[in-house]
């Protein structure tokens, strides 16, 4: 049996967080979606998710300081970032504020849905 999960969606593009959304609630999780790094701050401290799906980059606040300040507050945390640039600095980067993964974009769904599955 799959054990429902909070789960923050972070992403500035509408496109991506939307669909992460439909999928991540159809598999049971409860959801919630923020455009950017800032709105994601705020609805992390009323939300308190299990695990954070961010993109690295956003303009303002960028991903990886989106998921330390949120580790900071959520120690429990487990972060996933996502990316299309994939180079190996913000590959690093991501690792050291603490992601459990890098995922290139576009996702691969099942590798995503086998990912959250296992924490």
């Amino acid at each position: 049996m799959q054990v429902s999960k909070k789960i923050l969606i972070i992403d500035d593009d509408a496109g991506v967080r939307n669909s992460l959304a439909r999928i991540l609630r159809g598999r049971g999780h409860l959801v919630e979606v923020a455009e950017n790094g800032e709105a994601g701050i705020a609805q992390g401290e009323s939300f308190q998710p299990d695990v954070l799906l961010v993109d690295i980059r956003m303009p303002g606040i960028d991903g990886i300081e989106t998921h330390r300040r949120l580790l900071a507050r959520f120690p429990h945390l487990v972060g996933i970032s996502m990316t299309a640039y994939a180079s190996s600095e913000k590959t690093r980067e991501a690792m050291e504020s603490g992601a459990v993964s890098v995922l290139p974009k576009p996702l691969n769904i099942d590798n995503l849905m086998e990912l959250v599955q296992s924490l």
